[in-house]
């Protein structure tokens, strides 16, 4: 009886991890239903992040909501122009809703991610006024994605302002998932 039952205790250990692995080793989608949580470091604080991609036809619609004091959420409207053309972000959420026709906020415009992709230098306003980002190098970045440790490929980027952004690696869901601008957000989990 304990043979059968060691037996089946390894049979199910082996199973899961093969799952585990069978799963990190997928290629890592995100998209529109995708939640992200990011650990935010400002001004000495430390909190969550955690925003959900949701698509209408007119809009890429961003609901977030913080861990910091206030307890801060809202909903953000990227218009398609913004999303392909621009090179401005918005990075300072102060809750409630927020219409970005000319900004991009959590991901980068096609422009931008397509800059990186192909080594070439781009004038780029993360809120602070103009600075020239320029590819870095072709890195990963470790992440839980769906409760499994794994690492995710990113883009890496600098600006001429010292400002460095890790973006991830897909031209259809170009995602910042860690940027440093004196302060800093790192990709912590992502849940399909």
């Amino acid at each position: 009886m304990k043979k059968i039952f060691f037996f089946l205790l390894l049979v199910a250990s082996t199973a899961i991890i093969s799952m585990a692995q069978n799963k990190a080793d997928q290629p890592i989608k995100i998209g529109v239903g995708t939640t992200l949580t990011y650990t935010v470091d400002f001004n000495f604080n430390q909190y969550d992040f955690v925003c959900t991609f949701i698509d209408d036809e007119d809009d890429m619609i961003v609901d977030y909501k913080m861990t910091d004091a206030n307890s801060t959420s809202g909903r953000v409207y990227m218009s398609k122009y913004a999303l392909d053309k621009s090179t401005a972000m918005y990075n300072y959420f102060g809750g409630g809703e927020k219409r970005l026709d000319f900004q991009t906020t959590i991901l980068v415009s096609k422009v931008i991610y397509d800059a990186l992709k192909n080594n070439t230098p781009i004038h780029i306003d993360s809120g602070d006024g103009d600075e020239t980002m320029t590819f870095g190098d072709f890195t990963k970045l470790p992440c839980t994605i769906d409760g499994v440790e794994s690492s995710i490929p990113v883009l890496y980027g600098q600006s001429d302002n010292s400002n460095q952004y890790w973006v991830f690696d897909d031209a259809s869901f170009p995602v910042i998932l860690k940027m440093d601008l004196g302060w800093s957000i790192t990709i912590k989990s992502i849940v399909h």
